[in-house]
C-alpha cells in the first residue's frame, strides 16, 4: 500500500489495535471497512505507537527548511529580475 492514509482511516487503526489488540485482526477489519489493501504491520504498530505515546494520530513535524510556496507573484517576480 503506498497511498497515504486518511486520519478516519488512522484513527480507526488506533482505536481496532486498542480493542482487538492483533494485527492480523486491525489488517482483516482495515481490508472489510475501507475496501482496499491494509497498511504494512510496521505501519500499523507506528501508528498504535505513535497514538500511546503522543495522543495523536497525526505525523511529526519534519525537521528542516519547509518547502517554499510558489505563487503568482513570486514567479512574476522572479521573471522581472531574470529578464532585467
Amino acid at each position: 500500500m503506498t497511498d497515504k492514509l486518511s486520519v478516519i482511516e488512522r484513527c480507526k487503526i488506533a482505536a481496532w489495535m486498542e480493542t482487538l489488540g492483533s494485527v492480523v485482526d486491525v489488517r482483516r477489519k482495515f481490508e472489510e471497512e475501507f475496501g482496499k489493501e491494509s497498511p504494512a504491520r510496521s505501519t500499523i504498530y507506528d501508528i498504535h505507537r505513535r497514538f500511546i505515546d503522543t495522543g495523536s494520530i497525526h505525523d511529526r513535524s519534519r525537521s528542516g527548511r519547509p518547502k517554499s510556496v510558489r505563487h503568482d507573484e513570486h514567479i512574476q517576480a522572479v521573471s522581472e529580475m531574470i529578464s532585467s
